[in-house]
């Protein structure tokens, strides 16, 4: 610290120190606002004036390490909270409104059949019924429980979403329900990650993996089913598609 008077803040190293950290706006704006308010509220002569009975030293020295702590801390906190790069592009893609219409039309429409369940299709093996969906879709399909306490199946079937053939699951759970469906990688204009949104009154959340799209549509009279719930659920079944996919491939090349 230079010896500039009773009561002044004047150090360069510091100064630049806390420009630098401010810089490189990590933390929220407003608080680097306060931050840099506190650091240029100087009286004539460019410094900051401090009572009579206060020492230099000290307080000086607890400013500065408060204000960089704080900007230190802030700088975890919102990276923290905020997404990775790759995760904001996934989130960031989007379902064409034509297909998220066709979607929760099918959705709906299959809530009302008394028997969700296509007649040459396996009924409680999902391995064979997403082998059997696959060979007559000729693309991959997902057919995996829910993992969840409390939700049923009931029923898979090859269904028209729009004028394509996809697979489709049908899970409810009291007054809730959810659809997944497979549908062609074409679908998306992504070749892989994720998207999320909802639908007149319907949470869709979906993943694009090479060779196809998969989506998952839920309802609820009182939007009980959130869209945050309906991305969990899509998480997991996509880690679910992935290490079975992963698994597939290792079997195939040790033929």
């Amino acid at each position: 610290m230079q010896d500039s008077g009773p009561g002044s803040f004047d150090e360069p190293s510091l100064k630049t120190a806390v420009k630098r950290i401010w810089s490189e706006q990590a933390a929220p704006a407003e608080l680097r606002a306060k931050l840099m308010q506190l650091a240029a509220a100087e009286s004539e002569g460019g410094r900051m004036r401090l009572g009579p009975y206060a020492s230099r030293h000290s307080v000086m020295s607890g400013l500065a390490a408060a204000a960089v702590i704080l900007v230190g801390l802030a700088t975890v906190s919102y990276r923290l909270a905020s997404p990775s790069s790759a995760r904001r592009a996934a989130l960031a893609l989007s379902i064409p409104p034509s297909l998220s219409s066709d979607l929760v039309a099918r959705h709906d429409a299959c809530l009302h059949s008394p028997d969700h369940h296509g007649r040459d299709l396996p009924h409680d093996d999902f391995q064979l019924i997403s082998q059997s969906l696959s060979t007559q879709l000729h693309r991959p399909a997902l057919a995996a429980p829910l993992n969840e306490a409390g939700w049923s199946f009931r029923g898979a079937a090859i269904c028209p979403v729009g004028a394509k053939p996809c697979g489709h699951l049908v899970f409810v759970h009291d007054d809730e329900a959810i659809s997944v469906f497979s549908l062609p990688a074409d679908s998306i204009p992504a070749g892989r990650g994720e998207c999320a949104a909802v639908v007149s009154h319907h949470p869709v959340a979906g993943f694009a993996q090479s060779g196809g799209f998969f989506c998952l549509v839920g309802s609820s009279p009182a939007d009980s089913l959130t869209e945050r719930r309906l991305c969990a659920i899509r998480d997991r079944l996509e880690r679910d598609f992935q290490a079975t996919a992963a698994q597939e491939r290792v079997t195939f090349a040790q033929r």
